[in-house]
């Protein structure tokens, strides 16, 4: 580069043509146009140093050359990043599309006098009873499989641990990994019923964060007023029974309770003068499509007797 240079006035210029930027320029493509010809020269070209004018020449080579190294690493490590990056992102957004899809809800309202039996996305089974409103996402989510029911319903619910079943009903939640039983809240009823064929079943109320665990053959009455559950003993072998049968099973049910189910049923209302009625629980079972034959049934049992005006039924003692 200095070659043939010996007057050290001529050195002296060029160096200060060197600290321009014209200067600077050049130097620098004369050690890219020097390193491009090591590197294509091999290492033994790199041993000989007779041609490289200074050390401080020589270190500056070296940086560059590490620097080219590593530069050629860096884009080996992104040839293999890349796709990596691109392919988590695409995992991403195809989970992301997963989860809007679990937002798409379907809703099912089943009228007074009839009651409905469909299948979710998991397999679970679930008979809707009359005058009930079902709310389900067409897919569930990866976490667990969330519901909203306002009525009726007997569920049979596929197992998986990995993934809870959820009974959202207002601010109480039935929680299930896989179990058959039925629940019973209307929203206009202050008591919340659950009856457990198979499995295990826990209630929670968020209000309360109080919690009730149920097993086989047990009936649980929640009280959303106060809070409070109380668990007994079911006489009934199985909800799913009634279900299948469509029948009405009352074991020591209060009569408002009773008339309260049944009015889901019929269009009626019932309507009396006296309080001494309300003293009487019925258990029997009855058919659920006539309404004649459920009073009739009910006035068997008990010192009550129904009158029907239209679509009022007054109830008086006997």
């Amino acid at each position: 580069m200095l070659k043939g240079i010996t007057d050290t006035a001529e050195i002296s210029e060029v160096v200060k043509s060197f600290a321009t930027n014209e200067g600077q320029n050049f130097l620098s493509n004369d050690i890219d146009e020097s390193i491009e010809s090591l590197l294509q020269g091999g290492d033994s070209e790199l041993v000989s140093v007779s041609r490289i004018p200074s050390d401080k020449m020589l270190t500056r080579i070296n940086r560059q050359i590490r620097f080219r190294q590593i530069r050629r690493i860096s884009l080996r490590a992104a040839a293999v990043m890349v796709p990596f990056i691109l392919l988590m992102g695409f995992i991403g957004y195809a989970n992301s599309m997963r989860s809007l899809s679990d937002e798409a809800y379907a809703e099912i309202y089943v009228p007074k006098g009839a009651q409905r039996q469909i299948t979710l996305e998991d397999g679970s089974q679930i008979y809707l009873g009359s005058d009930t409103r079902f709310r389900y996402p067409k897919n569930f989510s990866s976490e667990v499989r969330k519901v909203h029911l306002e009525g009726e319903g007997y569920f049979i619910v596929e197992k998986n641990p990995k993934r809870p079943f959820v009974i959202e009903i207002d601010d109480v939640e039935v929680k299930v990994l896989g179990t058959s039983f039925n629940v019973e809240a209307y929203p206009e009823d202050s008591r919340i019923t659950l009856q457990l064929d198979e499995g295990s079943i826990k209630l929670t109320a968020s209000s309360s964060q109080k919690g009730y665990v149920m097993v086989p053959g047990e009936k649980l009455i929640y009280s959303r007023k106060d809070g409070n559950g109380t668990i007994s003993r079911t006489k009934n072998e199985s909800a799913l029974k009634n279900w299948e049968n469509q029948t009405f099973s009352f074991d020591n049910t209060p009569l408002r309770q009773v008339l309260e189910t049944i009015k889901h049923w019929h269009e009626v209302d019932f309507q009396t003068d006296t309080e001494e009625v309300w003293k009487y629980s019925y258990t029997f079972e009855s058919g659920k499509d006539s309404l004649e034959e459920i009073l009739s049934d009910m006035e068997k049992v008990s010192p009550i007797q129904f009158k029907r005006e239209g679509k009022t039924i007054k109830i008086s003692m006997k």
